[in-house]
């Protein structure tokens, strides 16, 4: 069976977590690696305390900009010609509350069909259990009124926890973890696929889901790029993601001194494209860790389909 049952999910994830395993698609994360991350944070924001450029990617950090990239598919099904999709990722609402009502505002007068989250609603989930009510009221707060016909799915990312999942899925919230979900529209066949997070929490179910995508065209939600050669050898379409934020602070020449991946780095920011598959890593909503952004926005971004003549 490709797909992973959601009690074997949990299982496997509760022992990833309580015993801060951090696996990705090529190696065991060390605490070391997260160590000197935070080592390298300090050091930003120490540096950014003492120039003007504090005050300017604070404010920065507060706008949310929308736009609307068009991919080309010649085997896309016509059905779903101009399907519209929501993109939508690391929201870090419980470090951004501001963003709630400025995504809601933002979309309610949007045309789309369907709503995609690629991860990291919340950034201290783990192990944390005493903010869940507000952060599902928060949660709903951002999506009140919408309500795009086929639904709102959305994918884990490595801020958050199983019992957090388990907590915001609803009959309007799909969470895939390593899981298939089909859309059908006069008689053809769309498939999202959804892997849990590749950075922290990575199995060998992420890449079994993603051998299904050769029986129907196939889109793929999964927290960071870290998977996209494997997607891309196994049939995906698209590959829609985020986990870097854009780099959240870039320097002179674009330069992003922390990507927040470990391969697929190329790919930390916005659309790309590797071999036939069509990608795009958001600069997402939310901060981590700084709430600032430098030659970043948080973005909401409608991913369209179209089928090429």
């Amino acid at each position: 069976m490709p797909e992973q049952t959601r009690k074997d999910w949990k299982e496997q994830r509760v022992v990833m977590e309580l015993n801060a395993l951090r696996r990705g698609p090529l190696e065991k994360k060390s605490r070391n690696r997260k160590e000197l991350f935070s080592h390298f944070v300090t050091m930003i924001k120490l540096i950014i305390k003492f120039i003007p450029l504090r005050l300017l990617g604070k404010n920065l950090a507060k706008e949310l900009l929308y736009s609307e990239e068009e991919y080309y598919f010649t085997d896309l099904p016509i059905a779903f010609d101009g399907l519209r999709i929501v993109h939508l990722s690391d929201l870090h609402l419980d470090e951004r509350p501001d963003m709630i009502l400025k995504v809601n505002e933002l979309l309610k007068d949007k045309s789309f069909d369907l709503i995609v989250i690629t991860g990291d609603l919340f950034s201290f989930t783990i192990n944390n259990s005493k903010e869940f009510k507000i952060f599902k009221d928060d949660f709903y707060k951002m999506l009140e009124g919408l309500h795009p016909i086929h639904g709102i799915i959305a994918v884990p990312g490595n801020h958050d926890s199983s019992d957090l999942i388990e907590l915001l899925e609803s009959e309007r919230v799909k969470f895939l973890c390593n899981q298939i979900h089909y859309i059908k529209k006069k008689g053809q066949t769309l498939q999202i696929i959804g892997t849990d997070d590749p950075h922290y929490f990575y199995s060998d179910n992420s890449l079994k889901v993603l051998e299904e995508a050769s029986n129907h065209f196939s889109v793929a939600l999964i927290h960071s790029p870290e998977l996209s050669f494997e997607a891309s050898n196994a049939g995906v379409k698209l590959y829609l993601c985020g986990h870097t934020h854009g780099g959240q602070i870039r320097w002179p020449f674009n330069y992003a001194p922390v990507k927040r991946i470990f391969r697929a780095r190329e790919f930390y920011f916005r659309r790309w494209k590797y071999k036939k598959m069509e990608g795009f890593t958001s600069t997402g909503i939310g901060t981590s860790a700084i709430a600032c952004r430098i030659n970043t926005r948080a973005e909401v971004v409608c991913q369209i389909l179209k089928r090429k003549v």
